[in-house]
């Protein structure tokens, strides 16, 4: 699953919010999926799951004694691709999901969700659907409602 929103600020409120308090499923059951949030500017609260961050941490485990210490592109590259292959949720910009950091993944999102889809500029709503989805949920409040109208398109 990939969920964009139109900003940083907006893309690291939910992070932040799946952070605390996971995900419930059909039973009310809370778990935590793995989560990964791609792109710049991230806040200190969500660094954990930043994709710089991960990449770092999975360095660190690496014995750098094999190669003489050097890291090359290929070995980021690669460390990112399996980073994205194991989440079960990835969180991006609407901008950045058009990034080239997602041509190396083995597999297609099957949902987009875009949140604040009718504060974005039209024509960013549709990066993500480069990726080969199924389904996309667009996420808008109204001004004068209290509810979440949420849009689903099915493309089969």
């Amino acid at each position: 699953m990939l969920v964009c929103a139109p900003s940083n600020s907006a893309l690291d409120e939910i992070v932040l919010r799946v952070l605390k308090t996971g995900i419930r499923d059909e039973n009310n059951n809370t778990y935590n999926p793995k989560i990964v949030r791609i792109g710049v500017k991230a806040l200190h609260s969500v660094k954990a799951v930043s994709m710089d961050y991960l990449i770092q941490q999975k360095l660190s485990g690496v014995d750098r004694t094999l190669d003489g210490g050097r890291r090359g592109a290929g070995e980021y590259d690669r460390i990112r691709a399996s980073i994205l292959d194991e989440a079960a949720i990835v969180f991006s910009t609407l901008s950045f999901s058009g990034s080239s950091i997602f041509s190396r993944m083995t597999r297609a999102f099957d949902v987009v969700i875009i949140d604040e889809a009718a504060q974005a500029v039209e024509p960013a709503t549709l990066i993500p659907l480069i990726h080969g989805c199924r389904q996309i949920f667009l996420v808008c409040w109204l001004f004068f409602s209290f509810f979440v109208y949420c849009f689903v398109l099915n493309f089969i």
